[in-house]
């Protein structure tokens, strides 16, 4: 089930609010081939608290890196905490991108397993991934949330 638009204000924090809820962690990726701004270093410090590990990664789902440096993954755990940091930080769902912040947020309900949400930066698409009954209830309760159901 995909998200239509690019859910904004107070439908993108309780879209947030409800992924760190149903979530045990959360990734993002920076790539080393798209460019960067340097509040990003800093912003990986402010999240740091949250960090469960950080890996290498010369390709994953459609994307493969060739400029030959590897872009690095970095796992966060699921809390309130860090649902706050993830609202003060971007405003829009589509802000997580580069050069101004990470990119590709993916929550998982298992630590690194177990996709529930995606979100891919370069075809600005996000969507839930086979959702139960009580998440569809969940997150289809979301105020201005519009989700497309094909």
């Amino acid at each position: 089930m995909k998200i239509k638009g690019n859910p904004e204000g107070s439908t993108y924090d309780a879209l947030i609010d409800e992924l760190v809820a149903a979530s045990d962690s959360m990734q993002w990726m920076i790539r080393p081939d798209v460019p960067r701004d340097p509040e990003v270093m800093e912003l990986l410090h402010e999240f740091h608290a949250h960090l469960l590990g950080a890996r290498e990664l010369f390709e994953w789902s459609d994307v493969k890196v060739t400029s030959g440096k590897p872009a690095m993954l970095y796992i966060y755990e699921s809390s309130p905490q860090l649902a706050e940091h993830l609202k003060q930080t971007a405003r829009k769902l589509y802000d997580w991108r580069q050069p101004a912040l990470p990119e590709d947020l993916t929550f998982f309900r298992e630590e690194g397993e177990n996709v529930l949400f995606e979100m891919t930066s370069e075809e600005e698409t996000a969507r839930f991934v086979e959702l139960t009954e009580e998440e569809q209830k969940r997150f289809f309760a979301i105020e201005g949330l519009q989700v497309e159901t094909k």
